[in-house]
């Protein structure tokens, strides 16, 4: 666990000071980002499903699984975003959190942030394909770094292309899961409206 903690300390100062750069690197000041929001908050329900390679010291997995849950957007402006998502698959909980930044069309964002993961058990069941031996019941804890594409299709309909990777610590086993999700989300809530993301 002192592992995981450490890399999420580490992984947590490098997404802040990303976040950091970029932001002054823009034209957008740091007075803009807290003006002009068009909504307050947005809630959308998503389906989708990833493909997850996890490498560790004694074999490799690949795993394809679906996944589903809720998004949330908050705007600080017609330009930035702050999203975060509760996710859920067949053994994992995971909660990405993350910065939106609007392209010049409005309709594409790029995506970037990190998340935290649980696995509540392990299921021999739901590999594809394992060249280790299973944990059996073990939960394990998880960090890493996103980046990302989202696409809106319509005003409440966007499509979400996601990579990941980082670290996840299952019993004495310490894994790398690398993972590519694709997603479709419907906005069902929306506090205001400006069609901006």
């Amino acid at each position: 666990m002192r592992k995981v903690f450490i890399g999420s300390v580490f992984i947590s100062k490098v997404f802040i000071g990303i976040i950091f750069l970029y932001v002054c690197s823009t034209g957008d000041s740091f007075a803009q980002i807290a003006t002009k929001r068009d909504y307050d908050i947005a809630i959308a329900a998503h389906l989708g499903g990833n493909a997850i390679y996890e490498v560790s010291p004694v074999g490799n997995d690949f795993l394809v699984r679906p996944i589903g849950g809720l998004k949330f957007t908050m705007p600080f402006n017609r330009t930035w975003f702050f999203g975060y998502e509760v996710n859920y698959n067949i053994n994992d909980l995971s909660v990405p959190l993350y910065l939106k930044r609007s392209l010049k069309n409005k309709d594409n964002c790029i995506v970037f942030g990190a998340y935290a993961s649980y696995r509540i058990k392990e299921n021999e069941n739901t590999n594809v394909s394992s060249d280790n031996v299973s944990n059996g019941g073990a939960t394990s804890l998880g960090a890493g770094v996103l980046i990302g594409f989202e696409h809106k299709i319509t005003y409440d309909l966007h499509i979400a292309f996601k990579i990941s990777g980082g670290l996840v610590e299952q019993g004495e086993q310490l894994k790398i899961p690398l993972q590519a999700t694709i997603s479709l989300s419907y906005d069902i809530h929306r506090s205001g409206g400006c069609g901006c993301h």
